[in-house]
């Protein structure tokens, strides 16, 4: 804090007091009114310097709050009126991956690779070539992974691919060939490819550094005696899909199945259980939901993050489309004929998650997460409960309380129980994606108050609507059927 000073403040044209002591004209009298005049400003500087400091620390507080927001899933910058249509780029091949700190959205074209602004639409940067692939791309999962410093992009033979490291001002390295030894790739996180093949029933895995090509581990998956009906026709009995989701590496086939970090940790189930999803935590731990045949019992584990289960509860964990994501305090897991939530303590696995409340909902998902608000969908409207008690506040379509059925149910022509295809929020409003119930390829997009919910607008699209994300705060519409990416505003 600035130092206080005591100042005598004397108007300039104040006789000079007489008698003993009294400054002398020439030497002392002229300049005794500049010192005056000088003083004040060792105390104003030093204030103003303050409250520019202060004003500085808060735009930055403010800036990174408001970046920590967006990076959260489904968090856009504003949903006061429904968005419209900013710009739009043609992509025979369209897929998404955010570059940097949301600025810049690299855009697989089916020509090359296109950097955008996401902001204004500007094209920064051309690279590559038609065969290239980019990843993990944006938006393909339910909980995306935070920005990426870089991503990965691959070119050539699917057997024999070459990799390019691209940041928001582009290609960051050359082209480094990873050879065709390892099997086919997948871009992966932080600059790595996970190469793999399957023989005999065994996927081979491998991950490579996108920049030096040198592997990091290889390990194989072998496969198990759970039998996963939709892979194991004949004709695919030997395939295998080897995805990454929530920076997760996944593998899936006839009777295999896998989940790895990026280090090489197993953290799917052995033996009978089934893992149908592992989402990962803030804190470096994980959860994991199984099920387990015959009677497809489903339970949910708290992991360590060497996979060390520490905790076990029944049902099957629920993970907004809209809300804070790895940083969430709380968690929604399914009951027979209910829904609880729990809190785990960041970081302390070897204590069981409390329950904070339950309510007797079926649930068949949850659309949105916030401080005071858990929206979950029943089949046939959305339900919001507070997120602190679990007490009903309002749903829709049906009246909310204190509001006519016109207010709160305007737009309740959508078929819930066809589900809810994407969520956004600013914070007050949740916007949801239903399909149109006279048209399934198009969307209407309804936004509703997190507060009450109230219906504050609703709007159309002719777009599929399970082609929507929130991408570095803007809701973005990728159409594959149309080759047409859209940033909507």
């Amino acid at each position: 804090m600035a130092s206080l000073h005591r100042v005598e403040l004397v108007p300039e044209d104040e006789p000079a007091p007489a008698g003993r002591g009294a400054p002398a004209e020439g030497a002392h009298g002229p300049a005794a009114p500049a010192r005056r005049r000088a003083l004040p400003l060792r105390v104003v500087v030093p204030l103003l310097l303050l409250v520019l400091a202060l004003v500085a620390v808060g735009t930055w507080r403010t800036t990174t709050a408001e970046r920590g927001r967006l990076a959260r899933p489904g968090s856009v910058v504003s949903l006061a009126v429904a968005p419209e249509p900013g710009w739009e780029t043609d992509a025979a091949a369209p897929r998404l991956a955010v570059v940097g700190d949301g600025v810049i959205l690299a855009v697989v074209t089916g020509a090359g690779v296109d950097g955008y602004d996401v902001a204004s639409g500007a094209r920064r940067w051309q690279a590559l070539d038609p065969t290239a692939w980019c990843g993990p791309a944006a938006g393909e999962t339910s909980a995306p992974a935070p920005r990426a410093a870089v991503v990965t992009c691959l070119t050539g033979p699917a057997l024999a691919p070459v990799a390019h490291v691209v940041g928001p001002g582009g290609p960051t390295t050359d082209p480094v060939p990873l050879g065709d030894d390892l099997g086919r790739a997948v871009p992966a996180p932080d600059g790595t490819v996970l190469r793999w093949s399957r023989t005999g029933g065994v996927v081979h895995l491998a991950l490579q550094d996108a920049r030096t090509a040198q592997v990091r581990w290889q390990q194989d998956v072998q496969p198990d005696d759970a039998e996963r009906t939709a892979m194991c026709r004949p004709q695919v009995a030997g395939q295998a899909a080897v995805t990454v989701e929530d920076d997760l590496l996944v593998v899936r086939g006839c009777r295999l199945s896998a989940v790895l970090t990026l280090g090489g940790t197993r953290l799917d189930a052995r033996g009978d259980a089934i893992t149908t999803a592992v989402t990962p935590r803030a804190d470096g731990t994980f959860w994991r939901t199984t099920v387990r045949p015959p009677d497809r019992a489903e339970s949910t584990q708290l992991l360590a993050p060497d996979g060390t289960v520490h905790a076990a509860v029944a049902g099957r964990l629920l993970v907004p489309l809209a809300g804070p994501g790895r940083d969430a305090a709380s968690w929604l897991v399914t009951t027979p004929g209910g829904v609880r939530a729990l809190a785990s303590a960041p970081g302390r696995t070897a204590d069981a998650p409390r329950e904070l409340w339950r309510a007797d909902l079926s649930v068949v998902q949850a659309v949105a997460l916030a401080d005071d608000r858990a929206v979950l969908a029943t089949g046939g409207a959305l339900v919001a409960l507070d997120a602190r008690t679990g007490e009903q506040v309002w749903s829709w379509p049906r009246s909310a309380p204190g509001t006519s059925a016109d207010d709160a149910g305007a737009g309740a022509g959508p078929d819930l129980a066809r589900g809810v295809t994407a969520a956004f929020t600013d914070g007050a409003t949740l916007a949801v994606v239903v399909p149109d119930p006279d048209t399934p390829r198009r969307a209407l997009l309804v936004g509703l108050s997190l507060d009450d919910g109230v219906v504050r607008w609703q709007a159309g699209y002719d777009a599929d609507p399970r082609g929507f994300a929130a991408v570095a705060g803007r809701v973005v519409h990728v159409d594959p059927s149309t080759s047409r990416v859209t940033v909507l505003e």
